[in-house]
């Protein structure tokens, strides 16, 4: 469609950033990520202007279609940050790379990544809340104990009835909440809140999926429903979002943000004003050797940053930022296709000279 999205399909994607964008609670694969799993706080650092979905809110964002012939609705982020935007030097210990088969924990992941972002101690902007088992229907449940954390083996009693675990949840505040699953296995499943299914199966991976709205001290009612003989579940969370907190810190960050001016596939052009306590230099683009960055004129090393992204070192003050691509090898390549073409003239000369002898 020509619009820079999230959703990718690569053989040689960037492992270190996609791993980082699985376990923020981004739906991903071995060669692939999906737009599913986001939320604000992924959505803006990640630069996510618009969002397509099937719900009549989403998180307060402007409702820019609502025509009745169209699928998905769609709406734009007020709060998005930009292609690049200035951070504090604490987000050189943030580490979001792990395993699958480790106890992935996204809402927590996101609170510290923001914060470090920041500059500042971390703050809850997705806050947990309390999950409780209630019960489970035509389902056995045995516990396996690994070193660091518990699988729940649930079985199926009977294939031909439908199985179901129930789970409770009560919000704390207003506004959006968010489930995660983290499975061990492979399992197919359906899952339903307050008796509306989520329309949702999983296959093997995990991610964030928005709930909606709803007000402080509402009851969800949380169904799984199986729809396989059996499902490992290693953890259920929810969390409430603290809207007024998480606005009010991603518009701190909006100050540093990156004006891009020009920008194609290969060179992106802007100004960004760096403040004293954020020196550092973020982008949503993923790392890569290919990127040289030139400020005010003057060509200036990058690196990764938060685990697979680009990001540099930058002085106080305004600074005119180039960002140019050129293929690491690139130049080496061109002198073996050159050396190539003037061999193969080469051989092709000598070769009707010899056919005239």
């Amino acid at each position: 469609m020509g619009y820079p999205g999230i959703s990718h399909f690569d053989t040689m994607y960037n492992e270190k950033s996609k791993n980082t964008i699985a376990n923020l609670g981004i739906s991903s694969g071995n060669n692939w990520i999906s737009y599913k799993g986001t939320t604000p706080i992924t959505e803006a650092i990640f630069n996510i202007k618009y969002v397509l979905a099937l719900q009549e809110k989403y998180f307060g964002y402007d409702l820019m279609s609502d025509r009745e012939e169209n699928y998905f609705k769609v709406f734009k982020n007020p709060y998005v940050i930009g292609a690049g935007f200035a951070v504090a030097k604490d987000i050189e210990e943030f580490d979001a790379l792990g395993t699958f088969k480790t106890p992935i924990q996204p809402f927590e992941q996101q609170n510290k990544l923001l914060s470090k972002m920041l500059g500042e101690e971390n703050k809850e902007y997705l806050k947990p809340l309390k999950v409780v088992l209630e019960k489970f229907n035509n389902v056995d449940k045995v516990d396996e104990q690994k070193d660091n954390y518990t699988i729940q083996h649930f079985y199926q009693k009977d294939t031909y009835q439908k199985g179901t675990i129930n789970y409770s949840v009560v919000t704390e505040q207003v506004g959006p909440c968010y489930l995660y699953v983290q499975s061990d296995a492979y399992f197919w499943t359906d899952i339903v809140v307050n008796g509306k299914s989520l329309n949702i199966t999983r296959t093997g991976t995990t991610s964030i999926t928005y709930l909606g709205d709803y007000e402080k001290g509402e009851k969800l009612n949380i169904q799984i429903e199986l729809k396989e003989k059996y499902s490992d579940i290693v953890q259920l969370l929810v969390c409430n979002v603290d809207d007024a907190l998480l606005k009010k810190d991603i518009l701190k960050l909006r100050q540093g943000r990156l004006n891009v001016e020009e920008y194609t596939d290969e060179r992106i052009k802007g100004s960004i004003t760096i403040p004293k306590d954020k020196p550092l230099l973020y982008t949503s683009i993923p790392y890569d050797r290919g990127w040289h960055l030139f400020v005010d004129g003057q060509s200036t090393p990058t690196k990764e940053v938060i685990g697979g992204f680009l990001g540099a070192d930058l002085k106080e003050g305004k600074h005119e930022i180039e960002l140019i691509y050129k293929p690491a090898g690139f130049k080496f390549g061109m002198f073996i296709s050159i050396i190539s073409v003037l061999c193969l003239v080469f051989i092709t000369i000598k070769h009707r000279q010899d056919r005239k002898k």
